[in-house]
Order: structure tokens, then sequence, then C-alpha cells
């Protein structure tokens, strides 16, 4: 936390940054905690300074203690996770900063906790990121990748709970790469798959489209991560940004 005195804001000589300089305390660039109080004493607002930049935790509460916000900031910027809650404690909004004010992901809860915006902002200038492969078998791809597992130790006696529900999911995300050929269906010789080759996204985990065809009509196991990842986010595939070059880095180590 950051070294300081603590002060009001409300004390006349605290003066809060408009945007066109530092934040000061009778006259000098603010280091330490600012706090914002209601007339009982109870702290609303807790912010914190270096130098006159909001720099370090940034927290806020409703009148009955409960959390209105919470994140951190460096330098004047937003960073690490930012959570703003509802005054009936529901969480709001959660938005990621990968960064210092590079946002990379941003979601938002209706009253009813139902999640409204799921988006996937693009990277930081220099940051490296890999799409998590997912359905992606050694029979794809015709012996030149033996290190990837067998689709025939994917099978599973049944297919599990939520399998409509997964399907769907598989089907929006959108298409990142085409493939106009077809290829051979692994379970049926005498049928092709159009574009079996085409890749999907949701900007976190990749498939081909043929694994949407298999999962459609198999019993095939997926990840436990994956599963999580996708309940966790209510089945809504993340908006994200199509153009973002190292999401086409990403797309391309997996083709």
């Amino acid at each position: 936390m950051t070294e300081g005195p603590i002060v009001d804001v409300d004390d006349p000589e605290f003066e809060l940054s408009s945007g066109d300089g530092p934040t000061r305390y009778r006259g000098v660039p603010y280091t330490g905690v600012a706090v914002e109080t209601n007339p009982d004493g109870t702290v609303v607002g807790r912010w914190s300074f270096v130098d006159g930049y909001d720099d370090g935790p940034s927290q806020a509460w409703y009148a009955d203690g409960s959390p209105a916000s919470d994140g951190t900031m460096r330098r004047g910027l937003a960073v690490g996770e930012w959570r703003e809650w509802r005054p009936d404690h529901t969480l709001a909004s959660l938005e990621v900063y990968t960064r210092p004010g590079y946002l990379r992901l941003r979601k938002q809860w209706d009253a009813d906790g139902v999640l409204v915006e799921h988006q996937l902002l693009a990277c930081a200038p220099g940051d490296v990121f890999d799409l998590r492969p997912l359905g992606m078998f050694r029979e794809m791809y015709d012996g030149t990748r033996d290190d990837l597992p067998s689709i025939h130790d994917a099978r599973a006696g049944e297919r599990p709970a939520g399998h409509a529900r997964v399907l769907e999911y598989l089907r929006a995300a959108p298409t990142v790469f085409d493939v106009m050929s077809a290829v051979p269906d692994l379970f049926d010789p005498d049928r092709l798959i159009p574009g079996g080759a085409s890749l999907h996204s949701d900007g976190v985990w990749i498939w081909r489209t043929d694994f949407i065809e298999y999962y459609a009509e198999q019993a095939l196991t997926l990840p436990p991560e994956f599963l999580d990842y996708i309940r966790e986010n209510s089945y809504r595939p993340a908006r994200f940004d199509l153009a973002d070059q190292n999401l086409h880095e990403a797309i391309a180590r997996q083709r």
C-alpha cells in the first residue's frame, strides 16, 4: 500500500487532479492516501497517490459497507482486474488490463446476473499470446501431427450433460481461417466434410470445423478447463478484434 499521510478529499488544501496536472496537497504533488467519508465518519472511498498520480489500490464502498468498486492504478493508468458492484451486492462489471492502460477483457452483467457483454480487446503492442487448441487430433493432419492425441481416445460412452449448449457454443464462435477444400470424415470413409480444416475461435480457444461435426454426431470428451470456461461465461462467446495482428499470429501457429 502507498506510504504517506491520509487526507480527506474535502480538505480545502487537497486539490484533486482535473487531468491537466497532478493531484496536490498543500501545493505539492501528493504521495499518500485520500479518503472520502460519510457524515458519520464511514469511509466510502479510498485512493492512493504517488507524486500526484493515482498509484495503488482504488476502492469505493456503499453506505452499508459493501463494495462498490475495486481496482489498482499505476501512474494514473488502470492495471489488473477492476470490478464494480451494484448496491444489492451483485457484480455489475469486470475489466482486465494486461498492462497499465491496456484493456484486454470487459464483461458486464445485468441486474438479474445475466452476462450481457463479453468482449476481448486487442492485445497491447508487443504482447504475445497463444490460442488453446480444442478437439485437434492426429488423424486430422494426415500423419504430420503425431504429437496430437488420437480422436479415438476421446470417444466416450455417452454424450455429457449440456451437450447441446456446448455444440451451440462451438457453432456460434466465428470462423477465423477459411479452407475451401473438403476433408474425409474420420468416422465415415464415404463422407467428406466441406471446409473441415477451417478454424473457429472464441479468442481463447481454437478448433476446426470438422471437430464441430464430430462433436455433433459422436460422444466425445472435452477438456474440463474448456467446459468450466464456457459455463463461467454463460455459453456466450466473447466478441473480439478480428484485425488484431497478435490474434492472426496465434491462429497461424495452429494451422
